[in-house]
């Protein structure tokens, strides 16, 4: 079986664990990129370094093909801009609140609850990156990855509410705005739930 139809016939239990694996490359890229932030070619750098660990490689795949998967041909940031999603209204939605958010941290937030300030907005991205993955996946009538992603999307906006509520607990002066954002993403929740159950069946 070659690496395509491999990947279109993986079960729901090895995209989770492709997920996983692509997590942990993330993990590792942002653990080098303060070491090598000012260096020519730091993202050269970071990549030689992802590319030597093998359980970092992509299963049935190798360094070669991980290097053209995150390192595209020039016109491909344009193509992303131009992408499907862009105007996708859950995507539209978590951007404006992220938005919101990042206002919120400038104005109000303390300064000694920064660090968890950007960590929420680095919340919000990740969401925003999972709900793309999850409509690429639907588009392309892959049941089983849509249920993995659909799985971690769910997870990760839970996440993304538990640390706004935490931090609301530090600040009580945002709490209000907190609870806002909480709302907002609860009601998010129930339109995804019913997105994966038309997708998924």
């Amino acid at each position: 079986m070659n690496n395509e139809d491999w990947h279109a016939n993986r079960s729901e239990e090895e995209w989770e664990l492709e997920i996983r694996r692509d997590e942990k490359r993330i993990n590792r890229y942002f653990h080098e990129l303060p070491v090598c932030i000012d260096l020519p070619e730091e993202e050269e750098f970071i990549f030689s370094d992802i590319s030597s660990i093998p359980e970092l490689i992509p299963q049935n795949s190798s360094a070669d093909e991980l290097r053209r998967i995150c390192r595209p041909d020039d016109d491909s940031d344009d193509d992303m801009h131009d992408g499907a999603h862009g105007d996708d209204e859950n995507v539209c939605s978590v951007n404006d609140m992220a938005v919101d958010w990042a206002m919120l941290c400038v104005e109000k937030l303390c300064g000694e609850l920064w660090n968890a300030g950007v960590g929420i907005s680095c919340d919000f991205g990740k969401l925003i990156a999972r709900i793309e993955e999850f409509n690429t996946s639907a588009e392309n009538s892959d049941k089983n990855l849509s249920k993995s992603v659909g799985k971690r999307m769910l997870r990760d906006l839970g996440t993304l509410i538990l640390h706004l509520s935490d931090l609301s607990r530090y600040q009580c002066g945002i709490k209000e705005d907190c609870d806002g954002f909480i709302e907002k993403l609860n009601n998010l929740r129930f339109v995804l739930k019913k997105r994966i159950e038309e997708v998924v069946g």
